[in-house]
């Protein structure tokens, strides 16, 4: 145990990944997309954010994005995000569906760890922008 307390140092550590390709394995396999990988020293994340983004003319599906905690070698699933379906066809692309995250205090990502997503359906109707923010130690 260290003998004097371990702080972010302050720099930013800020990742986004563009998530559309349908996935419905829960067991870390298939298409999974690289959110934000730890730094040097691990990365205490803050917040992360799920937007969905619809094609034109198109409407918000019901689905399910789902993150995952990847130590290096393999993914775990860690959180289940459901999205509701949306209203009417929209007549310009937009973002349709947002939700923010905010992990337990000292949600630390270890060196060589990073932050996956999926969508369980995918395509022009489940395309989403998933985004975490954090520091690094």
């Amino acid at each position: 145990m260290a003998t004097t307390p371990i702080y972010a140092s302050g720099a930013l550590n800020i990742g986004m990944a563009d998530v559309s390709t349908a996935n419905t394995n829960v067991d870390g396999t298939g298409t999974i997309a690289t959110v934000l990988t730890a730094g040097a020293s691990g990365t205490l994340i803050e917040s992360i954010v799920v937007k969905g983004r619809v094609s034109t003319g198109s409407t918000q599906a019901a689905d399910t994005v789902r993150l995952f905690l990847h130590d290096g070698s393999t993914a775990k699933l860690w959180r289940d995000v459901a999205v509701a379906a949306g209203g009417g066809a929209i007549a310009a692309a937009v973002q349709n569906f947002e939700t923010t995250i905010i992990p337990p205090p000292g949600f630390r990502l270890e060196t060589g760890w990073s932050l996956r997503a999926s969508t369980h359906t995918g395509g022009a109707t489940a395309t989403y922008v998933v985004s975490a923010f954090g520091s690094d130690f």
